[in-house]
């Protein structure tokens, strides 16, 4: 697989608001104490994703390539691939509703709780592609795990299943298990789909899709489209 990994100015913008706004409301811990430690968490979450992408750069050859410019081109295919990420996973569950909320966000104004969960997919697309997937990938690359002694399972597809399988579970917390947990985990497998095929088909590894695709369905689902 492709090593090379485009760092444009989409994931840039992004993460950089991600932590700018996190950061901003850890000044709420007199007010807000809850929203504070969850927005503590979550910029911990998105610092890891970052230390982990440099970490697997240097030690296993994960080559990083920032550009400045984002074209036209790729700015269309990025927003009609999240677009068709999104359309897919409402298709497939029909469970992208309006109305999601969370109870240390109450007292919050609107734009303060749909930056947050905008802002929290940022952060999971930072841990759990760039400090789990890919980690996953670069440590088992050259590996395969057999089941049965004839069913072999490459370490890119281990490791996409074990993401998957994180990422739902880091979520019972929020939406129970069930149903949800599934959902979760289609969710995770379209989010790194996107990271993985852009390196198949673009031969450069690209987050901003899946960045674009994840703040899209958590704001769909708290009513903000």
């Amino acid at each position: 697989m492709n090593k090379l990994e485009r760092i444009d100015p989409l994931v840039i913008i992004l993460s950089a608001a991600m932590f700018l706004v996190f950061a901003y409301l850890l000044t709420w811990s007199d007010q807000h104490p809850a929203l504070a430690q969850k927005s503590m968490f979550l910029l911990m979450f998105g610092v890891l994703g970052i230390l982990g992408r440099f970490f697997w750069a240097f030690a296993f050859g994960e080559y990083l390539k920032i550009s400045p410019n984002l074209p036209v081109s790729r700015a269309m295919l990025t927003a009609v691939s999240a677009m068709l990420i999104v359309m897919a996973a409402g298709t497939i569950w029909g469970q992208i509703r309006p109305g999601m909320s969370l109870e240390f966000l109450a007292g919050t104004t609107i734009t303060v709780q749909r930056a947050f969960f905008a802002l929290a997919a940022i952060s999971e697309e930072l841990f759990f592609t760039w400090g789990v997937l890919l980690g996953g990938i670069a440590l088992l690359s050259n590996r395969s795990l057999y089941f049965f002694e004839t069913i072999k399972l490459p370490g890119e597809l281990i490791s996409l299943i074990g993401t998957c399988l994180l990422f739902a579970l880091w979520h019972t917390a929020v939406y129970g298990t069930g149903a949800p947990l599934q959902l979760m985990f289609v969710y995770r497998f379209l989010f790194a789909g996107s990271y993985l095929l852009s390196g198949w088909i673009w031969g450069e590894r690209y987050l901003g899709i899946a960045m674009l695709a994840h703040v899209s369905i958590n704001l769909i689902a708290v009513g903000a489209i």
